[in-house]
Order: C-alpha cells, then sequence, then structure tokens
C-alpha cells in the first residue's frame, strides 16, 4: 500500500497555529531547511500544501553583513 501525500489533504482537526507543538513544528523547519520564517507567515505551513507551496517558493537570501577589522 503506499500512501502519497495530497496538497488538498484536509484535517480533521484544525492546526492551532498558537500552540506549542505547532511552534516546535516551525522551528525544526527553520532548522532543517536553513530557512526563516517570520510569525506573519506560519498560517501559510497550517496545512500540507501550504507548507509544500512554502517550502517550494524561491527565495531572496538577504546578504549577511560581514564586518571587516
Amino acid at each position: 500500500m503506499s500512501m502519497n501525500a495530497q496538497p488538498s489533504f484536509t484535517s480533521v482537526d484544525p492546526v492551532d497555529i498558537r500552540s506549542s507543538g505547532f511552534q516546535r513544528f516551525v522551528i525544526r523547519l527553520s532548522e532543517r531547511l536553513d530557512l526563516d520564517i517570520p510569525r506573519e507567515d506560519y498560517a501559510q505551513l497550517a496545512t500540507l500544501g501550504g507548507c509544500s507551496a512554502y517550502i517550494s517558493a524561491p527565495r531572496r537570501k538577504e546578504p549577511r553583513l560581514v564586518l571587516q577589522r
């Protein structure tokens, strides 16, 4: 039996983006993908399709400030 992730999958229980479990999920996702995820984007990660779209979206890396001595 093969199980495929369907972007249109609807969870029986809606994800509470304020829950500590969801917060941990976002932190681990951010660490694993080396991706900064601002709080205002958390709602986009509340569904499987939203996560897929968010992760797949092209991002512009902000240049890091390098101080020279």
